[in-house]
């Protein structure tokens, strides 16, 4: 396998977080190099080179300390089985407010615009509106 430099770039000049505190800590305790050598390596205050080996040798576990934490939401099953419990509904034809009423009797209780929007992001499109019967005499 060839060797180049762009690929040796990827490890002098990391962009992810996770490898920038790998690399830092790696630094720190195999190279022995000082905080304000790391920092300036990396491009970094120096604070926040000890800040990283400070929490690293507070808990060492690789597997805690090297894990991105990606923004925004995570999953959660209960939100799942929601979504789930809806779109099998909804293929039964039932209406919004039929659905929020079994969910309801399910033990789960959501918003109309919540469940709207659980409908609309599995791309349900909405139920023709229902004409009321006309009324004697009109």
């Amino acid at each position: 396998m060839a060797r180049s430099d762009e690929l040796a770039l990827m490890f002098a000049k990391p962009t992810v977080a996770v490898h920038r505190r790998f690399e830092v800590c790696r630094a720190y305790f195999m190279e022995h190099l000082t905080a304000a050598a790391i920092a300036e390596r990396f491009g970094l205050h120096v604070g926040s080179v000890q800040v990283m080996v400070r929490d690293f040798a507070a808990d060492p576990k690789l597997d805690h300390f090297f894990v991105s934490n990606r923004p925004g939401r995570k999953t959660s099953p209960k939100r799942q089985a929601i979504a789930q419990r809806v779109a099998t509904l909804r293929r039964e034809g039932k209406t919004l407010g039929q659905i929020r009423l079994c969910l309801q009797e399910d033990g789960y209780e959501i918003s109309e615009s919540y469940l709207a929007r659980i409908l609309r992001e599995a791309g349900f499109s909405q139920l023709a509106q229902r004409r009321l019967p006309s009324r004697p005499g009109e």
